[in-house]
């Protein structure tokens, strides 16, 4: 996944939310796209909990 935003991939699709924010946790990004789908990834995770 860290490959994918490094791509700046437009979407990824997942059935594991909690994975999806983990990884993006580790990447390095400056905004945008990715940033947005972080915190959106964050939201995911923390519902599902």
């Amino acid at each position: 996944m860290q490959y994918l935003v490094s791509c700046d991939v437009d979407a990824i699709g997942t059935d594991n939310p909690l994975l999806a924010s983990a990884a993006l946790d580790h990447t390095d990004y400056r905004g945008g796209l990715p940033r947005i789908l972080n915190i959106l990834l964050n939201i995911m995770a923390n519902m599902a909990r």
